[in-house]
């Protein structure tokens, strides 16, 4: 699960299911490079660091999503409304379960840009599917339940890199 926190709440947003991990690119640097007759080699003039983008793939689902239209109201509920605020991410659960404090990932100063639905495999088009087999719940007091799911891909932008912290 991923822990959406904006900082005009602040106010949790628990976007339930199973993700990868977080990726991005580097961050950018202002910088203007010159070569002047008579001088080997060029001069640089450096600047400050931009942002960098990062993106996490996650399989939204929850247990208490029973039918698809209980999954598209919690898109228009919650997901439709976080692009454009400014908060923190913060990665607490895997696929097998609550990590350690300890090993909790945060990453601060990101913007939510937003989000793009993604096929599952053999699907043309995103949409979502019902975990059938009851795979993805199996233990604890979920056990068994059938729910909903769809593949996204959520996007950032991190206003200040290098500013993440690892409790």
């Amino acid at each position: 699960m991923l822990v959406w926190t904006d900082q005009s709440g602040p106010t949790d947003h628990f976007l339930h299911g199973f993700h990868g991990e977080v990726v991005g690119n580097s961050p950018r640097v202002q910088y203007t490079s010159k070569y002047l007759w008579g001088l080997v080699g060029n001069i640089v003039v450096i600047g400050n660091q931009s942002g960098r983008e990062l993106s996490v793939s996650m399989w939204i689902s929850n247990p208490l999503w029973e039918t698809a239209p209980a999954l598209y109201n919690w898109i228009a509920g919650t997901l439709e409304t976080l692009p454009g605020q400014f908060g923190y991410l913060t990665l607490d659960v895997d696929a097998q379960g609550y990590w350690p404090v300890s090993q909790q990932q945060v990453f601060n100063d990101l913007l939510f840009v937003g989000y793009d639905f993604v096929p599952f495999p053999g699907q043309d088009t995103p949409s979502p599917i019902k975990d059938e087999a009851g795979t993805l719940y199996r233990t604890g007091a979920y056990a068994g339940k059938l729910t909903w799911l769809i593949g996204a891909n959520l996007r950032f932008l991190q206003t200040v890199p290098g500013r993440n912290i690892t409790p």
